[in-house]
C-alpha cells in the first residue's frame, strides 16, 4: 500500500515531524540554539574578579535539584554562572545565599592551558538574571 511518505532512513527514527517533507533537506534549514534557563538556590555570596583587559565579571553558582533523581548523590547540580554584563551585575550584587535565582543565557565551555596541561570547565554566560525570592526570609515571596 502506497501512503505518499517516503521511508525513514534505515538505522534510525526520523525527526521530522511533517509528512511529505525531506529529512535531508530539514537539517540544513535547522538553526543552532544555545539557550538555558535555570531556576535554583545560591550557594554563596556571588564574586567579582577583574579581566586582564579592565572591567570585571561576575561569579556565582546555583544549586538546582532534579525532580527525578535515581540516588541522593544525583539529587543536585551545582552550576557555576557568570556575567561581563555590567548592567545584569548590578543586580547581582544585593544576592545572598539562599535566595532562588533565574537566570537565562547560554552554555559556554572556556578552555586554558594550566601548569599540568589542557584545562576547561562549563559554565552559564547570564544575559538576565533575576532574584525570585530571597531564601533568608522563608517566606517565599517574590523579591
Amino acid at each position: 500500500m502506497d501512503t505518499g511518505e517516503e521511508p525513514l532512513p534505515r538505522g534510525g527514527t526520523s525527526d521530522v515531524v511533517s509528512s511529505g517533507s525531506d529529512p535531508r533537506r530539514a537539517v540544513g534549514a535547522t538553526a543552532h540554539v544555545n539557550e538555558i534557563v535555570l531556576v535554583g538556590r545560591l550557594s554563596g555570596a556571588p564574586e567579582w574578579k577583574s579581566l586582564p583587559g579592565g572591567g570585571q565579571v561576575a561569579v556565582w553558582r546555583l544549586i538546582v535539584e532534579h525532580r527525578d533523581a535515581r540516588s541522593p548523590q544525583d539529587a543536585i547540580d551545582t552550576i557555576r554562572c557568570v556575567t561581563y554584563d555590567a548592567s545584569v551585575q548590578d543586580g547581582v550584587r544585593g544576592w545572598r545565599h539562599g535566595d532562588v535565582i533565574e537566570v537565562r543565557g547560554s552554555l559556554r565551555h572556556r578552555f586554558w592551558r594550566g601548569p599540568e596541561g589542557p584545562r576547561g570547565l562549563y559554565e552559564v554566560e547570564a544575559a538576565v538574571a533575576l532574584r525570585r525570592h530571597g531564601g533568608a526570609s522563608g517566606d517565599g515571596a517574590p523579591v
